[in-house]
């Protein structure tokens, strides 16, 4: 992989640096005479779930796991989305916002606050860990709480960080224990935001909640039992977390390339 300068990163679209840092695959496919898709590489799980409980599959992802391992290009993200959060920010004050935090969602809005530049404000990062067990089909399930020294204080606006937003559903919990402490959260700032459809805002309890991102792309998602997915699974296309896994899913993407 190339590495660039930071003033390089900077000048990159959102989704063009995140295929620069090896962290988009998008599965090759053939489509066929009756307009079915046949998949030729595997399909990703994701971590919404259906309404079995069971993890949802789609034919990209993002990695962002591998924008974190390249410092600059982790560096360009940060002082991007920071200067998005301060634009839109600036906007509010009007609505009586002051006292300004960011939060990270765990794992990678973390690193994305700990790279923001001073004068973001206090930063502040929320952990995760898994409290059960998954199955061939199902992500293990985890909890999301927020560690003594990083804990928002009375009356804060908090800006909720994330490196990639989908269904926002580690989002809701985390609004909900930021509120205990009496804190709000007026924003959600997004590396990248592949929902579907494209969310540009979240509502909780009534209240919308804008979405802010670098960049955003709707992204194909299916249910486990729609037949081209099980197709998929009993064919062995298919990695339930495609990060563990993330060599064999470039090298599909590099020799569909030849």
């Amino acid at each position: 992989m190339e590495e660039y300068t930071l003033t390089g990163y900077l000048g990159m679209t959102p989704e063009y640096l995140l295929r620069v840092c090896g962290a988009f695959y998008e599965c090759p496919r053939r489509i066929l005479p009756d307009g079915s898709i046949e998949w030729l590489g595997p399909l990703a799980g994701y971590t919404s779930t259906d309404e079995k409980g069971c993890n949802r599959v789609g034919p990209e992802y993002v990695n962002f796991r591998c924008v974190q391992e390249n410092p600059n290009a982790l560096k360009a993200v940060a002082v991007r989305l920071a200067n998005l959060i301060d634009a839109r920010y600036s906007e509010s004050l009007a609505q009586g916002f002051s006292k300004r935090a960011v939060c990270g969602i765990p794992t990678g809005g973390a690193g994305i606050v700990q790279a923001m530049p001073d004068g973001i404000g206090r930063r502040i990062w929320a952990e995760k860990h898994e409290v059960g067990e998954g199955t061939g089909l199902t992500r293990a399930p985890d909890e999301i709480w927020l560690p003594r020294d990083h804990t928002p204080k009375k009356g804060e606006d908090i800006v909720l960080v994330e490196d990639v937003g989908n269904t926002f559903s580690t989002t809701s919990k985390l609004v909900t224990l930021i509120r205990g402490y009496g804190a709000q959260v007026v924003m959600i700032a997004l590396g990248f935001n592949r929902s579907t459809p494209l969310r540009r805002s979240f509502q909780y309890n009534g209240v919308q909640i804008p979405v802010i991102a670098l960049g955003a792309r709707s992204m194909p998602i299916y249910d486990i039992d729609d037949p081209m997915v099980r197709e998929a699974i009993a064919a062995g296309n298919f990695f339930l977390d495609p990060k563990e896994h993330w060599g064999k899913v470039q090298s599909v993407m590099k020799r569909s390339s030849v």
